[in-house]
């Protein structure tokens, strides 16, 4: 894989919006607010919970086409619908990347099955699923 997927340009904040703090409240208020299309799909854990997943680009197209795949993980009290998550997809797409974001247990909407939840220490459930989306897309 080429390394010119990951060259990013040196950041020149705009002349409006001077220092981080101003830069932080602008990125909140003035992102797009349009959604993408994005397509769930379901995960089931050996221990008998789930996980889901959103696609950014129909995981039907994604099998065989060789195109770059990045796992998207949400913070804390986020999903992979979050408005960050959104921008980011976007840009992936942009540089012919596809995204799937992993929505943590009880983020994507439902309460999970079990009383476990996420912790950003977990990271066995990353693991199965980094697991699973390398073996449905070896390319």
């Amino acid at each position: 894989m080429s390394l010119d997927y990951f060259a990013l340009p040196t950041f020149q904040p705009a002349w409006w919006l001077p220092g981080p703090h101003l830069q932080t409240a602008g990125a909140r208020l003035l992102r797009r607010r349009g959604n993408i299309p994005l397509w769930r799909e379901r995960i089931e854990l050996p221990d008998g919970d789930f996980v889901d997943l959103d696609f950014a680009t129909d995981p039907k197209i994604l099998q065989g086409n060789g195109r770059p795949l990045v796992l998207l993980l949400h913070g804390l009290e986020g999903s992979a619908q979050s408005k960050y998550a959104l921008e980011m997809y976007r840009a992936l797409n942009r540089h012919g990347i596809a995204g799937v974001g992993l929505n943590f247990r009880s983020c994507s909407g439902e309460l999970n099955r079990f009383a476990r939840l996420y912790h950003s220490g977990e990271t066995g459930d990353i693991e199965y699923v980094l697991r699973l989306l390398a073996e449905r897309f070896p390319d």
